[in-house]
């Protein structure tokens, strides 16, 4: 059985991890305001061209999310 001081720093490690991850792990996959932002505000072709590619990506990796569960 747990003291409840090991539960206090299982907690505070779990945390720690959770921020850890936060910081180091980022899909470029992933929808964000800024992108979206960055989407609406494109006025290059090329960029447009490019942010479109990326959001059909965006949209297949949603696909193979949603269908796989």
């Amino acid at each position: 059985m747990c003291s409840h001081v090991q539960v206090l720093i299982l907690d505070f490690v779990t945390v720690i991890i959770i921020r850890i991850c936060v910081v180091f792990y980022r899909n470029d996959l992933e929808v964000t305001d800024d992108f979206i932002k960055e989407f609406n505000d494109a006025t290059d072709p090329s960029e447009k061209e490019r942010l479109r590619c990326q959001s059909q990506k965006m949209l297949e990796r949603i696909k193979v999310v949603i269908f796989k569960h």
